[in-house]
């Protein structure tokens, strides 16, 4: 998957998040935006992509380090003739909207990006039919039967199972109750279970796994999960972002 691609979808999330916390001037169409903007959109999902490691905050952290290194400091207020920029600040100090643009970012890259190593992914579980994604139970029940989304399947405690897209995509925004075996997301842990003095972390929602569904079934998720009605003129490539930014606005 192209990153060009990526960085237009995450750009169209990233705008219905904008444009729900209220920002004016909301620019949906990737094409229309600044070269720059764009440039600096595709650079940070390439490296994202390049640094399976890389945070929430690599993006950020990237950006501040070229803008000291080329004298600018911090200031309340942006001059770009003194050089002096207010989000000259470590990532957790930047405003909260920031955060959640970039941790969207992020889970978006890493969503897309997994989605072209799956199938390798696959191969550490069992086999399945092509097409399917490979859904790990890690609820608190020994036991647990799918009487919701139509599977019938039946898990065992980090067990896995390979299941339709459509069925996958619903099950994985339950982040208590499901996960995507072979993808880590970033800044969760294996373990289901904190360490006994670890501080409490704000982790960013994993965002479905949208491969696979059609636009009528993203209109359906859109209703079911949050009553959100989407508009029947509304582009393929708008519903997945609106999706994407339910799920982070909101949760499972």
């Amino acid at each position: 998957m192209k990153s060009l691609y990526i960085a237009s979808v995450a750009h169209l999330a990233l705008a219905a998040l904008s444009e729900f916390a209220g920002e004016q001037d909301v620019v949906h169409e990737f094409d229309k935006l600044p070269d720059a903007q764009k440039e600096g959109l595709v650079a940070g999902v390439n490296m994202l992509i390049a640094d399976p490691n890389a945070g929430a905050d690599a993006r950020h952290n990237a950006w501040m380090e070229k803008m000291l290194a080329d004298g600018w400091k911090f200031s309340k207020k942006r001059d770009d003739a003194a050089k002096t920029h207010p989000r000259l600040v470590p990532f957790d100090s930047l405003p909260k909207k920031e955060v959640a643009k970039e941790t969207l970012l992020h889970a978006i890259v890493r969503t897309m990006a997994s989605g072209e190593q799956q199938s390798a992914a696959v191969t550490k579980t069992a086999p399945a039919a092509a097409g399917t994604v490979p859904v790990k139970y890690i609820g608190k029940k020994d036991e647990h039967k799918d009487n919701l989304y139509g599977t019938g399947l039946e898990w065992k405690a980090g067990q896995v199972h390979h299941v339709p897209p459509a069925a996958a995509a619903k099950m994985l925004a339950h982040t208590d109750t499901y996960a995507q075996d072979g993808v880590a997301v970033a800044g969760v842990a294996e373990s289901n279970t904190p360490a006994k003095d670890a501080a409490p972390q704000k982790l960013p929602v994993p965002l479905p796994n949208l491969d696979g569904m059609t636009a009528q079934e993203l209109v359906n998720f859109a209703q079911q999960h949050y009553g959100e009605k989407l508009p029947d003129d509304m582009s393929k490539p708008d519903m997945e972002a609106k999706v994407l930014s339910l799920v982070q606005l909101h949760g499972r």
